[in-house]
């Protein structure tokens, strides 16, 4: 599943934008804000604190290696207990080291130390797929060896970003660190259906990841069914119950929003347009775009060059 997982992500360029540290001690609450168009991380590398959701009841704890991710970019408090009074981040004490903030709270008390960061998805498909997650995801390793390695990545990020501006090594674990908690959470989720749900689903999983990797396949039903060893009848049902539409309409879908990104390369006519992405000509491309993206793709990339 991490694999399918890190494939469907991958296809949509996921992209650190921004990591800092915060150091909090005794008693202290803040909340995040909202951050559009992007998914924020947390990563606790010492100490224990409790999260929510602004406006939500449900408040959960998280300990050493735990991450929780807001794909949404959702408002939502950390606190040091679930009752503590809450600032606004932007009333939280910084400072920069090495270029990068470093958020501190109290003198006194136990330490709780993060590493945060916030996520892109440079694609055009972002904001379908975003749709598909939970607005909140939490990575609690089950195992000890998922803990280790986790409890280990987080404090090798806060190191990193303790010595020097973050690196390609830095950014690379943080990806990990990301994907690692969708997994988890996907494995711990009942949810019936979504991208986790289609992700936690072995079969159903590897079909995105084709999709995903080679958009101008020969994506019917039958042959994604014979792919991942099911019987079209079986297939179709379950891929439409668990991603929420059938599999012609996703990659159909799926197709029109890699052919917006490549129709932001101007070196590409739109009839290459139509052949990477599985069309026979751009005629063929023209029909699915609009009914997708309700525009031609002439349309589409002239709106592009305005902007």
């Amino acid at each position: 599943m991490n694999e399918e997982l890190g494939q469907v992500l991958r296809s949509l360029r996921l992209a650190s934008a921004f990591l800092s540290r915060s150091h909090f001690r005794g008693r202290w609450g803040v909340i995040g804000a909202a951050s559009v168009g992007k998914m924020i991380f947390h990563g606790v590398a010492a100490g224990e604190c409790f999260v929510r959701l602004e406006g939500a009841r449900e408040v959960t704890r998280l300990g050493p290696g735990d991450v929780v991710v807001f794909p949404r970019g959702c408002e939502h408090r950390l606190t040091s207990a679930p009752d503590a009074d809450v600032m606004r981040v932007t009333q939280v004490p910084m400072r920069r080291e090495n270029d990068l903030p470093l958020f501190h709270l109290g003198a006194a008390g136990d330490e709780v130390r993060l590493v945060c960061g916030t996520f892109r998805l440079d694609h055009p498909a972002h904001a379908s797929v975003v749709e598909l997650l939970p607005r909140v995801l939490l990575g609690q390793p089950r195992t000890d060896a998922r803990k280790r390695w986790s409890s280990a990545t987080v404090g090798l990020i806060e190191e990193s970003l303790g010595e020097r501006a973050p690196t390609s090594e830095t950014t690379s674990l943080a990806d990990s660190l990301f994907v690692s908690a969708l997994v988890e959470s996907a494995q711990a989720s009942s949810g019936p259906s979504g991208l986790l749900a289609a992700v936690r689903d072995e079969r159903i999983g590897r079909a995105l990841a084709l999709i995903h990797a080679e958009p101008s396949g020969d994506w019917t039903s039958t042959n994604l069914a014979a792919k991942v060893g099911m019987s079209r009848t079986r297939f179709f049902a379950a891929f439409t119950s668990l991603v929420g539409e059938p599999p012609a309409k996703y990659v159909t879908r799926w197709r029109a929003l890699v052919a917006a990104d490549l129709l932001r390369e101007r070196s590409l006519s739109t009839n290459e347009v139509a052949e990477r992405v599985g069309y026979c000509d751009e005629d063929a491309l023209a029909k699915a775009f609009k009914r997708t993206m309700g525009m031609s793709p002439t349309e589409y990339r002239r709106l592009q060059t305005a902007n």
